[in-house]
């Protein structure tokens, strides 16, 4: 709390509220936590990494609450910002195939 009275344009008290009430299962709270998050990120521009780690978080964040209330559309749209921001990494790309899985989004149509 502290932290964001004196930094209240910084994201990162948002992404650390959204982890804590996501961990507790208040998923309202941590939604509403990641969404000023992502919005606080747009206007950040006091460290471009710091930004994009940042960035990473909050989507990943907003799409972990999404799947836990099975909104895949939404969650595949976080997911997605969350792969831009994390290139190298594997598990928003796995969530992202499974969410096209539950919304039933097939690359091919297999046929036998």
């Amino acid at each position: 709390m502290y932290r964001l009275r004196l930094h209240p344009e910084d994201p990162e008290a948002f992404i650390v509220f959204g982890d804590v009430a996501r961990s507790q299962g208040r998923v309202t709270e941590a939604d509403l936590a990641y969404k000023q998050a992502v919005n606080l990120c747009e206007g950040y521009s006091k460290n471009d990494f710091r930004k994009s780690r940042m960035q990473s978080r909050a989507y990943g964040g907003a799409a972990i609450v999404a799947e836990s209330r099975q909104d895949w559309e939404t969650a595949k749209q976080n997911l997605t910002k969350w792969s831009e921001f994390s290139p190298n990494a594997a598990a928003p790309l796995l969530r992202l195939g499974q969410g096209e899985f539950r919304l039933q989004i097939w690359p091919c149509q297999l046929h036998f």
